[in-house]
């Protein structure tokens, strides 16, 4: 018995840059897809998916200014970071602000399994930080309610 792909969203404006990803990931995932951020976002309050891989620089919305913003409205989730930027100080300011991950557009995008496991580190990580954000939050109450009494 086979496991069903893990299903990525991709909002990206390019259809050509859509198909060739659809290509690209076929082997490891099923990809849905959105042309704005409007449609991909109101997809993501249909279901959910294992991540999100999402074009910075898409015409309808200034997302490297704000994306702090779309980040908390995609959550709960990992977002990975599809832009032609390689400084490498935007790429902690984005992972800062919520992404788990960065994906170099014409450079990290060329192998199939380069991509994979980009994608799959990403949201691994994310999935950990969450977890200990969640042990860091409850381990401040445990010791907030231990010193009251």
């Amino acid at each position: 018995m086979s496991r069903s792909k893990d299903t990525l969203l991709l909002i990206e404006d390019s259809e050509d840059y859509r198909d060739y990803l659809r290509l690209l990931l076929a082997p490891h995932f099923e990809l849905d897809d959105a042309p704005t951020l409007a449609h991909g976002l109101a997809k993501l309050r249909e279901r959910s998916y294992f991540a999100v891989l999402l074009d910075l620089s898409l015409p309808e919305s200034n997302l490297r200014a704000n994306f702090p913003a779309v980040a908390k409205s995609i959550t709960p989730a990992s977002i990975v970071i599809i832009d032609p930027r390689e400084d490498p100080f935007f790429v902690a300011q984005m992972i800062r602000w919520g992404a788990a991950g960065y994906v170099v557009k014409g450079k990290d995008d060329q192998s199939a399994a380069h991509l994979h496991t980009m994608i799959c580190n990403a949201v691994r990580h994310d999935r950990i930080q969450i977890g200990l954000d969640g042990t860091t939050r409850l381990a401040k109450e445990i010791e907030t309610e231990l010193r009251a009494r």
